[in-house]
């Protein structure tokens, strides 16, 4: 079933994977990039059976804030897009407060939190205020809810293409995660100058049936049993640029999937045939020791890993208190 060229790890049911079309990058060794050939031979998207993602998505912005973005981004290495709820915004002061403010100074890099309109008229906290406070919201023309995730991801995608197209990397993030902004930092210097890549935790899961789970998919949506290779969405992912075009463009015309992560970075990126690649050592969302044990036995371990699951005001406390000091003791340099 499986091919000599795959490399792979088991976790449960877990495949961790990538692929690649051949590319070089500065320093190889860190990265997993063979390729799998299932998804080659029959394209998974032709496998999924549902209204087309176009028909769905309502372009365009009632926030949009292109001041995020300078001159199109020209002088930024790095955008950071934070995927949160409407009411949320405990978690968006959080970030401001810890790695949001670790490179508030800096002229390279710069984050947004995207989100959507509310179920209902009135539903939510003021998010006109809160983005005149602030700056950096961007706010979509969809529903804000757990199953319109893929319009969420195409929206960034809109806004990517509109104001920020010259930006290097983006990375894709969720609210109830801590960002190690040097190591994302890092890991971009390690990739080089390769294109068409997306870099993250790279899975293969079986598809859910169980109507009860809220990642159900029905077999008349997608009748495989496993997904492509994708990025796991809750660890964050690098995207280069230079194909955020293109994942747009064949994702509106692409049949939907709700699953933003499955849908995104891996039917439509095996589709344009983007290279996907996992990092060996620096995806490791849901970590439960950095929780237990001394904070010295910890710290070097969370200074290697790019996005750790903190979703309680204290965890992004210490994780950004871990990951701002000793980086030299942790790295050698």
């Amino acid at each position: 079933m499986y091919f000599s060229d795959f490399i792979f790890h088991h976790s449960n049911r877990k495949t961790r994977c990538a692929e690649s079309a051949g590319t070089k990058v500065k320093n190889s060794s860190l990265f997993n990039v063979s390729e799998p050939e299932q998804f080659k031979k029959v394209p998974a998207y032709k496998y999924i059976n549902n209204t087309l993602t176009k028909d769905l998505y309502d372009p365009g912005f009632d926030i949009p804030n292109p001041g995020l973005c300078p001159e199109s981004g020209a002088s930024l290495k790095l955008l950071i897009i934070v995927e949160t709820a409407r009411y949320r915004s405990d978690r968006r002061e959080d970030i401001r407060r810890t790695y949001g403010h670790s490179f508030s100074l800096r002229k390279d890099v710069a984050k947004m939190f995207l989100l959507g309109r509310p179920e209902k008229p009135g539903d939510n906290p003021d998010i006109p205020s809160e983005s005149d406070r602030y700056g950096d919201i961007v706010v979509g023309r969809f529903v804000d809810t757990f199953y319109n995730l893929t319009l969420k991801t195409t929206a960034a995608l809109e806004w990517v293409m509109t104001y920020c197209s010259k930006v290097k990397f983006i990375f894709k993030a969720d609210d109830d995660a801590f960002l190690n902004i040097p190591r994302i930092l890092d890991l971009i210097e390690s990739w080089g100058d390769e294109k068409r890549a997306i870099i993250g935790d790279f899975s293969k899961y079986g598809v859910t049936r169980n109507k009860k789970d809220r990642h159900y998919v029905s077999p008349e949506v997608y009748n495989l049993s496993y997904f492509p290779a994708y990025a796991f969405g809750e660890s964050g992912y690098l995207v280069t640029v230079d194909i955020v075009k293109e994942l747009l463009e064949r994702g509106l015309r692409t049949a939907y999937l709700n699953m933003e992560d499955v849908f995104y970075t891996g039917v439509i990126a095996s589709e344009i045939g983007a290279t996907k690649a996992f990092h060996k050592s620096s995806f490791k969302w849901h970590n439960r020791s950095y929780w237990a044990g001394s904070e010295d036995k910890n710290k070097c371990g969370i200074q290697d890993n790019v996005c750790v699951w903190a979703p309680e005001r204290k965890r992004k406390i210490f994780l950004f208190n871990m990951t701002q000091t000793d980086r030299q003791a942790c790295t050698g340099g």
